[in-house]
């Protein structure tokens, strides 16, 4: 039997588990010496995540621990007073003990839980058209003026000149309504992007207040990769994008 220490249970649910469940109930959790990875994705494939962290584990060789229903981990873990939980790993259930609780949750077999087909593997080894580190202050205005603009979820973004211009609109409809959020100054190179993304991965992935993301467009497979890091724990999610 093996064991995995969680050394600080509700970071790592804010910041590691509820991501996942964000974007799907069905999440396999890799396991290996020192480090949990996990994928997780819409089912209309239009936001992906891969989320890493270092754990402290005994796990020799890699386990897989499958769910059904993420969030019900979540809540179980939720009854747990102690911010430092170690967990026993068995063939086909995770438990825990203390002198208040004692839970068994049995897993599901890691081959009927669906996983994101994206490799990020691939992802991470693409020579990227544009590589640069963004402030999320101007999608946190963009996220709070779209509450004026409930109509709009596409964000226009337009690289040139050293500006970043994102234009909250739906060019599809006619005499729509607009919002224009503008960067100066931003070091990307002399190429001009234009391309489109969804609002709300972006009401996703910001779910976790952190004040800057690397941001990468690849222009060829159409996909911009956003990474960051919070609390040890690094998110790296990919978004399909339309061209403008």
């Amino acid at each position: 039997m093996n064991r995995f220490t969680i050394e600080n249970k509700s970071k790592f649910c804010r910041h590691f588990l509820e991501p996942l469940s964000k974007l799907s109930p069905k999440c396999v959790l890799k396991i290996e010496k020192d480090s949990i990875q996990a994928k997780s994705s819409y089912p209309d494939g239009s936001l992906y995540l891969e989320a890493t962290s270092s754990l402290d584990t005994d796990v020799t060789d890699p386990k897989e621990i499958a769910f059904v229903d993420l969030s019900r981990f979540i809540k179980t873990l939720d009854f747990i007073e102690k911010d430092v939980a170690s967990f026993k790993l068995d063939q086909n259930y995770v438990s825990y003990k203390d002198t208040n609780n004692h839970f068994m949750l049995y897993l599901n077999d890691p081959k009927v839980v669906s996983k994101p087909r994206l490799s990020f593997e691939k992802i991470n080894s693409l020579p990227f058209n544009l590589d640069i580190t963004l402030s999320t202050g101007v999608f946190f205005e963009i996220i709070k003026a779209s509450v004026i603009y409930p109509d709009l979820n596409k964000l226009y973004f337009t690289f040139a000149n050293k500006t970043l211009k994102i234009e909250l609109s739906d060019k599809t409809k006619s005499n729509c309504d607009g919002f224009t959020r503008t960067t100066e100054n931003v070091e990307f190179g002399d190429a001009a992007y234009d391309f489109i993304l969804p609002l709300d991965s972006f009401r996703i992935i910001l779910t976790n207040k952190v004040e800057n993301m690397q941001f990468r467009f690849h222009k060829a497979s159409t996909l911009v990769n956003l990474l960051y890091e919070i609390d040890g724990i690094k998110l790296s999610y990919v978004i399909p994008c339309l061209l403008k």
